[in-house]
């Protein structure tokens, strides 16, 4: 008999009797079990030069034949893995890693890889539980700790992240990017002092680091340490503009932000006029130039420092960019009554009354608002500006 049909005997015997038989690929079919592995290894060979050309879909298909015939060809399974993973088919690569992980549970690539789809695919949770196994067998790999604290802070989970951070960090302790990291997740976690600590620590040994810097100004704007807050800021604005006309560091949005921040501590020191100096600054940027909510601000600003004319100047601006913006009409109104006891003081009383009333018009406005805050503090302005309407015609009366 030809061993061809000897096998199909078999083949058609085994069926008979009710034998479940595993379908080979058919490239395999006719193979032994010894050439059946050595196809394998070659087709991996080749499925591998297919993946270094990134040629993926025709090194998954590849992949996927070789774990069909050889299902303990483990590497298989990582590759066929990745390949799916790269192909954004994060769903079918978990299978395929855990099928892996099924041959050979200990193994770390596969492991990996899986945490790393775990993630993109935003089971975070299931992340965290890979990375907690891979840290059961190596507890100083710092790479690890911080990829859990990344999950970790993703599902939620802050005090893990912060756990995670100071782990990585005990194991390599002279690292300034970890001391970053731990800093990151303590801001997050709202842990502000510690987080002070830390960042501090950080400027001491990078004390250039633009990002570290506004870190730990802000936090210690959170804790109300305004004086503190203010020193950093201020070497945050030396180092765009810096005293000796020299090119400072790129004035970006963030940097804008910062100096936002320096003026509103300035403010809290009672610094007003250098709040508004430097509030002029985040007027100079693009990002800021029409934004309403800046206007706002500067305008409010301009009302402390008793500029009357440049904060109705301001917010008129914060009207043309919104007209109906409830803050902005608080803040004109604001700036109007500046001007009025300006031309009180010159007993300009027909003037002074003109401007109330604009102002009280305003404020009537705001009271209309659909914001609580703006609605109240309009409202009240509104009975202010009626006192100072009696008193001022009472003053004209007594004048004339």
């Amino acid at each position: 008999m030809r061993r061809g049909s000897f096998s199909s005997a078999i083949l058609s015997a085994l069926i008979v009797c009710g034998i479940a038989i595993p379908l080979l690929p058919t490239a395999y079919a006719q193979q032994g079990e010894f050439d059946i592995q050595k196809k394998c290894e070659n087709d991996f060979v080749i499925a591998m030069e297919y993946w270094r050309n990134r040629q993926i879909p025709d090194a998954h298909e590849l992949f996927t034949t070789v774990v069909e015939a050889c299902p303990d060809f483990v590497t298989a399974y990582e590759y066929k893995g990745r390949c799916e993973s790269d192909m954004k088919q994060y769903g079918d690569a978990v299978r395929t890693f855990r099928d892996g992980l099924d041959v050979d549970p200990d193994n770390v690539s596969l492991r990996i890889y899986l945490a790393y789809v775990l993630f993109v695919s935003q089971d975070f949770t299931g992340a965290v539980g890979i990375y907690r196994s891979l840290l059961d067998d190596d507890p100083d790999n710092v790479d690890y700790w911080v990829r859990m604290a990344d999950a970790s802070q993703k599902s939620e989970s802050m005090a893990d992240a912060v756990m995670a951070a100071s782990q990585a960090l005990s194991v390599r302790p002279d690292s300034l990017g970890l001391w970053k990291t731990f800093d990151h997740y303590l801001l997050i976690n709202r842990h502000i002092v510690p987080s002070i600590q830390t960042s501090e620590r950080i400027y001491l040994r990078d004390p250039g680091n633009v990002n570290v810097m506004s870190r730990l100004a802000g936090a210690y704007a959170k804790v109300k340490n305004y004086a503190k807050a203010v020193v950093v800021y201020e070497e945050i604005d030396k180092m765009i503009f810096p005293e000796d006309g020299s090119e400072g560091i790129e004035f970006s949005g963030k940097r804008a932000q910062d100096l936002w921040l320096y003026a509103t501590a300035l403010k809290k020191v009672g610094d007003i006029d250098r709040a508004v100096v430097v509030f002029e600054k985040v007027m100079g940027h693009e990002k800021y130039a029409n934004d309403v909510n800046a206007l706002v601000n500067f305008a409010f600003l301009l009302k402390d420092a008793k500029r009357s004319d440049d904060c109705v100047r301001i917010s008129s601006r914060a009207l043309e960019v919104d007209p109906a913006n409830c803050a902005a009409q608080c803040a004109k109104g604001k700036g109007l009554e500046g001007q009025a006891l300006a031309l009180e003081k010159q007993k300009q009383f027909d003037a002074a009354i003109q401007k109330i009333m604009e102002a009280r018009h305003l404020f009537q406005q705001a009271a209309g608002c659909a914001n609580p805050t703006w609605q109240k503090y309009g409202a009240a302005e509104v009975g202010r500006m009626d006192e100072h309407i009696t008193r001022l015609n009472q003053r004209k009366s007594q004048a004339d």
